[in-house]
């Protein structure tokens, strides 16, 4: 038997206890990436799209064609590997938005390297700490964030690094101008595609550091396989405004997916409310992908702008990130005129169930479960396996699962239960239908008289108000009650708003346990992680803890 067949991952016959699954036709094996490894699988579906535009930056005025990226992207394959970056190695590019993106990320697989892209608006602190895990062999950026790569790449002195290449002349001289049939050979796919990384995603933090959680090209391979199934997202094989940067796992992934599928991505990181609604009227996309948050605040801005923008277009809104409440998805799909699907997912999954197409989704939900997904609901204190309707922590087995963490045994032997099972962190249940429903996180969740408590429910009522901007609730410890709800809010430019008033605003729209007994604190701006998510874990520590 040789290694495919012995580490084959056909999907299991028999259901484990209180187990759902997607559905499992299609489900990939370790023989297929052999056969047809990821690379040329993406070069395949690169050449069959030909002339098709797959990638749009408005700002930068670039359009890509599929065949454009290939050709491209096989230049800087060629540079790189004259530049000596072998299988294995890491490819770094510390940027939130460029257009070389796609053609790099091809590039960097075709070489057999891993893509490990980062953030450029961490911290020095953070960006070392990363830099000094992920090891790169090669660091693209913009000339301004190199200069600030350069030093904290010293004090590592990681024998690694081979060089930082700012964009212009020396980003640009990656990219040979050889003749295709001088272009070295690709190299051979790796003799095991489960162990082998593919790519890099840096994990937002909110339980800690960040953290390089990486993924192998069986797990790449898998994640595909999924986003290209006919039960897939609605809408998502044609034109989709996006707003996921380059680091985000949304922003690999569904960059991939152009290269394989027939999505057309036009990339609005960065973009501001009224830009973001100028997109969808001046590209007419029937989707959009973009954060909860930004969500909800575009639609305010919408609601008020006079004339108001055409988005006849939209048919679906698709938001990731955090939970959203079913009062704040009503609220958007009102304004907006279009269903928001909210897709459930991590870093660590890459993936998420909220794959159902739009005539199929129930309010609130992020749907059933994709294909090739298996997830159980359990009560993370006894280890009791939950039924329909019953909370508890969601956990999921599959073939689109990240390995680990790099240099981090501890938390990547803590990402899974004894038995395999991946440890999510988020609270969830499920209903008789299969439909998901996420309500929390395990550290987020509040406790008022033995009641748990979900912040993301105020949350959303609070976002209902006009005057409001954002909102974070979180527990204040109280000697008789356990925990009162506290709201820190941010107001909309030039609005104002008492704290009697949002505290009345909350009474009339929810139960008691959810009262904010604990005030109403407005602040400039919400502590958020360096993924852009608001950290309740950073709030509880600066203004919680503190006065306490």
């Amino acid at each position: 038997m040789g290694p495919a067949e012995e580490c084959d991952d056909a999907p299991p016959e028999a259901l484990e206890e209180g187990e759902l699954r997607g559905p499992m036709d299609g489900y990939p094996r370790v023989r297929d990436c052999l056969a047809r490894p990821l690379a040329q699988r993406l070069m395949e579906g690169l050449q069959a799209r030909g002339d098709d535009v797959i990638q749009v930056y408005p700002r930068e005025g670039v359009s890509w064609t599929a065949r454009q990226v290939l050709q491209r992207g096989l230049q800087l394959a060629a540079g790189m590997q004259m530049l000596g970056v072998k299988p294995g190695d890491r490819v770094t590019m510390v940027c939130g938005r460029h257009p070389e993106y796609g053609p790099l990320l091809l590039a960097t697989l075709v070489v057999g390297a891993a893509w490990a892209p980062l953030n450029h608006t961490f911290d020095d602190g953070d960006l070392r700490l990363l830099l000094g895990i992920v090891e790169p062999r090669v660091v693209l950026a913009e000339r301004e964030v190199a200069d600030r790569l350069r030093p904290l790449l010293a004090e590592l002195q990681s024998p690694s690094t081979l060089a930082v290449l700012c964009e212009g002349e020396e980003w640009a001289a990656l990219a040979t101008d050889a003749a295709p049939d001088t272009w070295p050979p690709l190299p051979p796919p790796p003799a095991d595609p489960r162990g082998a990384i593919a790519v890099v995603a840096c994990s937002s933090g909110t339980s800690g550091l960040p953290k390089a959680c990486h993924s192998s090209h069986f797990a790449v391979f898998g994640a595909l396989s999924i986003f290209t199934r006919d039960e897939s997202l609605d809408g998502i094989s044609d034109t989709m405004v996006f707003t996921s940067p380059g680091f985000w796992v949304t922003g690999i992934w569904f960059t991939l997916l152009t290269m394989v599928h027939r999505t057309r991505l036009v990339y609005e990181y960065g973009c501001d409310e009224h830009q973001f609604l100028e997109a969808i009227e001046k590209n007419r996309p029937p989707v959009i992908f973009t954060a909860n948050n930004f969500l909800l605040s575009v639609a305010k801005v919408h609601e008020a702008s006079k004339p108001r923008r055409d988005l006849s277009s939209l048919r679906s809104m698709l938001t990731g990130g955090a939970a959203i409440s079913r009062q704040a998805e009503e609220f958007a799909a009102s304004i907006m005129g279009a269903e928001v699907f909210n897709m459930y997912g991590m870093t660590e999954l890459n993936g998420g169930i909220g794959m159902t197409k739009r005539s199929q989704s129930k309010p609130g939900s992020v749907g059933t479960l994709g294909a090739l997904l298996r997830c159980r609901v359990v009560d993370a204190a006894t280890g009791r396996v939950c039924g329909p309707h019953e909370e508890g922590e969601l956990r999921f087995k599959g073939p689109m699962l990240a390995q680990g963490y790099l240099k981090n045994p501890q938390a990547s032997a803590e990402l899974f239960d004894a038995t395999g099972w991946l440890r999510t962190g988020d609270l969830g249940l499920y209903d008789e239908d299969g439909f998901f429903y996420i309500t929390g996180r395990i550290k987020d969740t509040l406790k008022y008289r033995g009641v748990h408590v979900s912040p993301v429910d105020i949350e959303g009522v609070l976002e209902e108000h006009p005057a409001v901007h954002e909102s974070a609730v979180v527990g204040v410890p109280d000697p008789v009650e356990q925990e009162l709800p506290r709201a820190y809010v941010v107001l909309r430019p030039g609005a104002e708003v008492a704290e009697e008033e949002l505290c009345r605003f909350v009474q009339e729209r929810v139960a008691p346990h959810k009262w904010l007994r604990g005030g109403v604190v407005f602040l400039k701006e919400l502590p958020k992680t360096t993924t852009g998510k608001i950290s309740r874990a950073a709030i509880r520590k600066q203004f919680v803890l503190q006065q306490s």
